[in-house]
């Protein structure tokens, strides 16, 4: 389940997830885990074992490896071949809906005897800025990441606390973008909710936010006018012409939206929203979202389609980007975010959702035009 959700710059997403990341339905193009230094034995309720009941053997990885840096100290990890070639396809378990591209294993030290309780200090295995270091080496060797999952890193047989591990990642969810450009999507994962919680809250006390201003409670009235809206997702989920990866936006959304919730994530109800908004206007324009922002691809469309669309599609993004961006500075006075979000404000924005998804998209007579040519003036 998407417990939390943050957007550090246009078109990038971190996303706190309180799942059994194998049957979550993702897919990225990298999976990274952390394992004692040349230590890939399966036990009982590792990741590793993990994947080997998916039939992924992280030491038979090892040695055919892609990218090898466990003999650089600042980095200590590696990465393996494409895990799912094919001319030999990997046999995934039934009920594993999750899909990953390659494993990355970041390795850290094991110190034996009583020297090990203070093996996992941030100063001694700094995990998560390692993990940041290999993403930006990542692009010069050609191997894809705009998409990366990874559990708490050295939360289990090394023992870290989050304590540990919150600096390193406060610090590349700050910086750590802005050093990988090629990074859209970064999901941290856990199967114990209380510990995504607790990073959830770090994170929103580091941003300065508070659960006041992420979270909305919603009466039962208020919840029973959001179920006829729930309800048309649902069927739009169910479209045979609907991607898996729309499909988990919009499972995200149905998730908050759930009668059983005491409460409403804004932030990750407004970036699930946002990135369904991308996949739509995706369907409609070639530019990809790293060239081009959503409000330029939005605005491309108009004459082409109705303009109540079109107003539907910026409701939307704006709710989205007041949701996910630190101190959101907008470009126009129009873009101010209210003080205080409200049941009004999820309304609209979730009935503008429903116009994006449910009702169609009339094509007018007048297609697009055609994206401005630059032409250098006489002389230049």
């Amino acid at each position: 389940m998407l417990k939390y959700a943050y957007a550090p710059a246009e078109d990038r997403t971190l996303e706190l997830r309180s799942c059994d990341f194998f049957r979550e339905g993702l897919t990225t193009d990298l999976l990274v885990i952390s394992a004692w230094d040349g230590y890939y034995e399966p036990v009982p309720g590792t990741m590793i074992a993990a994947l080997l009941r998916c039939g992924i053997n992280v030491k038979e990885l090892k040695l055919k490896c892609a990218l090898d840096f466990t003999g650089s100290e600042s980095i200590k990890a590696w990465v393996s071949q494409e895990l799912d070639p094919g001319d030999a396809p990997i046999q995934w378990p039934e009920g594993c809906t999750t899909r990953f591209r390659r494993l990355a294993v970041i390795e850290s030290p094991r110190i034996a005897g009583e020297a090990a309780a203070d093996a996992a200090s941030p100063e001694d295995v700094p995990v998560f800025k390692k993990m940041f270091r290999l993403l930006a080496l990542l692009p010069l060797h050609h191997v894809p990441c705009r998409s990366v999952a990874t559990p708490l890193l050295n939360a289990g047989q090394q023992k870290a606390t989050l304590q540990d591990l919150t600096p390193g990642l406060i610090e590349g969810i700050r910086v750590g973008f802005d050093h990988v450009p090629e990074l859209r999507q970064l999901v941290v994962f856990d199967l114990k909710e209380e510990a995504i919680d607790d990073l959830k809250d770090t994170i929103l006390e580091h941003f300065d936010s508070t659960q006041e201003t992420s979270e909305l409670e919603l009466s039962k009235e208020q919840r029973l006018y959001l179920n006829e809206i729930a309800q048309q997702l649902e069927s739009f989920k169910k479209g045979i012409d609907i991607s898996e990866e729309a499909k988990k936006i919009i499972q995200d959304i149905l998730e908050q939206l759930d009668d059983r919730q005491e409460k409403v994530n804004l932030v990750a109800i407004g970036i699930s929203a946002r990135k369904l908004v991308e996949y739509r206007v995706g369907e409609w324009t070639k530019y990809p979202s790293s060239e081009i922002s959503l409000f330029r691809r939005i605005n491309y469309l108009v004459g082409s389609i109705d303009p109540w669309t079109i107003n539907a599609l910026h409701t939307v993004r704006i709710f989205g980007n007041w949701m996910g961006h630190h101190n959101y500075q907008p470009n126009e006075e129009r873009d101010v975010p209210p003080p205080k979000i409200t049941h009004f404000h999820l309304n609209m924005m979730l009935l503008a959702l429903r116009c994006v998804v449910v009702e169609p998209w009339r094509i007018k007579d007048r297609q697009p035009p055609a994206p401005p040519i630059r032409i250098n003036p006489p002389g230049l």
